[in-house]
């Protein structure tokens, strides 16, 4: 478990929430080793607020009675608050920060009778959505996740062959007398007027493959070979 805030925060809450009326934080008490009382923004986020270079201001109301604070936006639309801190914060509004950044030292400025830390947490910017802070003493009130994995594309389907004998097609071009294309010519085919028939498919490896003819059999005439290229479907 790893403490945030404060070093081990979670075990110096001195008064916890609603630890008596209206009291919507908790309370952390300080140390003699003032390397124990920095305090940290609990993860990342965008300090919208500070007020500084107040001394203690007993009975004080509103925002006078936290002091010298930090508000932090995170970046779900959570807010944290951290209250009574010395004077001369460390950081300034608009400020990025994360869980390594030191806001500044626990005092006793604002409403207080003693040296202490108080932390607020709200779902919201209006006070009125604050919430029991404690949990987040040691968990982050923002979490950022890890990017989706994308998908790797399908690989392309291996060329087939869409043709099948009996089909009508479109030849353009011209075909051989035999499926290598070494042949002679056998016709002249217009493309845009002609209709044909494949009547016999050989070795696909073959440059010319497809045995065309105008009729459906291979009886007919006009018949010879053409590439995949030459022909569509009709």
């Amino acid at each position: 478990m790893t403490d945030r805030v404060i070093n081990e925060s979670s075990k110096r809450i001195t008064c916890g929430y609603n630890g008596y009326p209206g009291h919507k934080g908790v309370d952390l008490g300080w140390r003699q080793d003032e390397n124990q009382n920095k305090v940290y923004a609990n993860c990342k986020g965008t300090v919208v607020e500070i007020q500084d270079g107040l001394d203690r201001v007993p009975g004080s109301s509103g925002v006078k009675s936290w002091g010298n604070y930090v508000l932090i936006k995170h970046p779900n639309g959570m807010y944290s608050r951290y209250c009574h801190m010395k004077k001369g914060l460390l950081v300034k509004k608009d400020q990025e920060v994360d869980e390594n950044t030191q806001l500044g030292i626990i005092g006793d400025s604002g409403n207080t009778t003693a040296r202490h830390h108080h932390f607020e947490v709200q779902t919201g910017y209006s006070s009125d959505t604050r919430i029991d802070p404690t949990p987040y003493l040691t968990k982050a009130i923002y979490v950022e996740l890890d990017p989706q994995p994308q998908p790797k594309p399908e690989p392309a389907p291996a060329p087939s062959n869409d043709f099948k004998v009996g089909d009508k097609v479109i030849v353009s071009g011209y075909a051989t007398s035999d499926s290598l294309g070494g042949g002679s010519r056998t016709a002249e085919y217009n493309g845009t007027t002609d209709t044909l028939y494949i009547t016999k498919i050989t070795d696909l490896t073959k440059p010319r493959p497809y045995h065309i003819s105008r009729g459906a059999t291979l009886g007919n005439q006009d018949r010879g070979w053409v590439a995949k290229s030459q022909i569509k479907k009709a």
